[in-house]
């Protein structure tokens, strides 16, 4: 029972930019963000991680990133 109330909750607390009019809206929208994401894979080797003012992981040539991208 507690599933159930946990699930109705997070269906019914999702803000209007969250809810799809159709399971094919929601599918369109899941491919379109697949299509647009990058794989990037580097040696582990080649990362290397610093921390001035917060935690930074720098990757091969792709630049510096912050631990949630």
């Amino acid at each position: 029972m507690t599933n159930l109330m946990r699930a109705s909750n997070e269906l019914f607390k999702r803000s209007p930019d969250e809810v799809y009019e159709s399971l094919q809206t929601l599918y369109e929208y899941c491919r379109e963000q697949k299509n647009a994401a990058l794989d990037r894979w580097h040696p582990p080797s080649s990362i290397c991680v610093s921390g001035d003012d917060s935690l930074v992981c720098n990757v091969g040539n792709d630049g510096a990133f912050l631990m949630n991208d």
